[in-house]
């Protein structure tokens, strides 16, 4: 048994004005401490996946704002002091002012930010090393 707490987490998101999203690992699962300031919309760090969308199931609670996904059946909107239980098919997309917690599986996190890394490279135009992109 172990706590987790905000600033024991790796940051993998953070821009100024923006907002900041750290994760944890333990064990088996990913806890996931986000916040922005502004809306923001992942959907081009999801493409190459089945439907171009994460394919991970989260679990997770809103503590401030609300949080909205974009499913292959339309919007999902969680709000301040509601959990949410998402299964793959989803875009993220925390409105200005979200803060949330979100629990996932380490190994699906882990499939899901390799693809986010490549996209992440393209748009840069830079190389991640993987020999696929030839």
């Amino acid at each position: 048994m172990r706590t987790l707490r905000r600033g024991d987490g790796d940051v993998v998101f953070e821009q100024e004005d923006v907002g900041q999203i750290r994760r944890v690992e333990s064990g088996d699962v990913t806890v996931e401490f986000g916040q922005v300031e502004r809306a923001i919309d992942p959907t081009p760090l999801f493409r190459g996946l089945p439907g171009d969308m994460c394919q991970c199931r989260h679990q997770g609670y809103v503590v401030s704002g609300r949080l909205t996904f974009t499913t292959k059946d339309g919007l999902f909107d969680v709000a301040a002091g509601e959990a949410f239980d998402v299964p793959p098919g989803h875009i993220p997309l925390p409105q200005a002012g979200c803060e949330w917690v979100q629990f996932t599986a380490t190994a699906d996190q882990r499939k899901t930010d390799e693809a986010i890394r490549r996209n992440m490279a393209a748009a840069a135009g830079t190389s991640t090393g993987d020999p696929a992109e030839g």
